[in-house]
């Protein structure tokens, strides 16, 4: 079974930028979601930004880690 993933990101942010031109490099799906116009997710993830979560956990946050990725995909595949 594999899960979506989605990437908190938010504008002006070139750790994001650069998190999500590796995700599509390595041609791992992924859903972008903006934090900037939503209170709560900017509480939730405010600094921690770039954050890439399947479902409610986290599989890495503020640099793009494939050794982390990787093995989240293999363990829910």
């Amino acid at each position: 079974m594999t899960r979506e993933l989605f990437l908190y990101s938010k504008t002006d942010c070139p750790l994001c930028d650069c998190f999500k031109t590796e995700l599509d490099n390595h041609n791992i799906q992924h859903h972008v979601i903006m934090i900037d116009n939503d209170l709560e997710l900017k509480q939730r993830y405010g600094a921690r930004v770039p954050v890439l979560e399947a479902g409610s956990t986290v599989v890495c946050e503020t640099q793009f880690q494939p050794e982390l990725i990787k093995k989240f995909m293999n363990i829910s595949t």
